[in-house]
């Protein structure tokens, strides 16, 4: 992309920056006030710009600061078009040992069960979550966060994902209204990232499992089961919900056959290659490091229009990593 700041505004490039909005507003069929936030200018300054008409004359008056604006937007269309065209797309989701962990879980869970799943980060949890989601009715995945630390929060969650998205009212209210919603459905609450929830939440789903017995799936790291099992002060509190759990699965890392699996997903079977998408899976992050790691590769090996070796994924992982593998 080119600096704007090097760009001469002659009358020849504010009329193709103004030809280039006209065309793109008609293409993509946008309103002025839809192209305000991309382009930082208001939608009546750009339909005046178009116009010719931006302080009553069509090169004046501020006409070749919009027009270099509208280039800033021009270019970032441009690189991204490009990007996705030499970016590969990521294999879709695919059979591992850990999804079948993780659904037979969330099987058990969608009986009316409370499951506990505890694993490392970038074993494909999630994504297994997800596409239990896609293949069963009645289970409603909720991302937990950080911020999310109350009950109202919590229930305003749920309810989104139930389809509420206005949900209004107390926690007392909104409880109610998650029982409401549940109840007789058979369903299954699916917490991700559920190390993020405090005592007050915890125990305010094991009400709704008590009054409906609604399942529930527990997802996250340690945490999640340290504050039922007595490693903090919260376990006093937590005992109840602790002793409710009909299972508890734990994926300490990734697996080597997923890691196999993921590179058949990305068409990769060179020996070498393999290999060394095995040992990256071992490493912190998991099968997420190599997805991540075999998009660059990928990308690299295009660009020399040749196939896929173990030396691209030492190089891509070079690149995200700060100490490289042995090529």
């Amino acid at each position: 992309m080119n600096n704007v700041n090097d760009i001469e505004t002659t009358h020849d490039f504010i009329d193709d920056q103004r030809k280039w909005l006209i065309s793109y507003k008609t293409e993509t069929g946008f309103s002025w006030s839809r192209l305000e936030g991309p382009i930082n200018r208001p939608g009546s300054t750009l339909s005046a710009f178009c116009g010719g008409n931006y302080n009553n004359s069509p090169y004046r008056g501020g006409n070749d600061k919009i027009a270099l604006e509208v280039y800033r937007y021009r270019q970032t269309l441009m690189a991204q078009a490009q990007l996705q065209i030499e970016a590969p797309d990521e294999p879709k989701f695919f059979d591992t040992r850990a999804a079948r962990t993780v659904m037979g879980g969330l099987t058990w869970a969608h009986g009316g069960r409370i499951v506990v799943c505890i694993g490392t980060p970038g074993v494909g949890k999630t994504k297994a979550l997800v596409e239990y989601g896609e293949r069963a009715s009645n289970a409603f995945y909720i991302r937990c966060r950080k911020s999310m630390k109350t009950i109202t929060a919590l229930c305003k969650t749920v309810l989104i994902a139930l389809g509420n998205k206005s949900a209004r009212g107390s926690s007392d209210d909104l409880s109610r209204w998650v029982v409401t919603e549940l109840k007789h459905k058979k369903a299954v609450l699916i917490f991700d990232d559920a190390q993020h929830l405090v005592i007050d939440q915890l125990e305010e789903i094991r009400g709704w499992y008590d009054e409906i017995s609604v399942g529930v799936m527990l997802v996250g790291n340690e945490h999640v089961t340290s504050q039922m099992e007595g490693s903090s002060r919260s376990a006093p509190y937590l005992a109840q919900l602790y002793s409710r759990v009909a299972q508890t699965i734990v994926i300490p890392r990734a697996y080597p056959e997923d890691a196999e699996a993921l590179a058949a997903a990305w068409d990769i079977h060179e020996d070498s290659a393999v290999a060394l998408i095995k040992e990256i899976a071992s490493r912190p992050g998991g099968l997420r490091e190599c997805s991540k790691t075999l998009v660059n590769a990928v990308t690299i090996a295009r660009s020399q229009a040749v196939d896929v070796t173990r030396k691209h994924i030492a190089e891509a992982f070079a690149q995200r990593a700060s100490k490289a593998v042995m090529a």
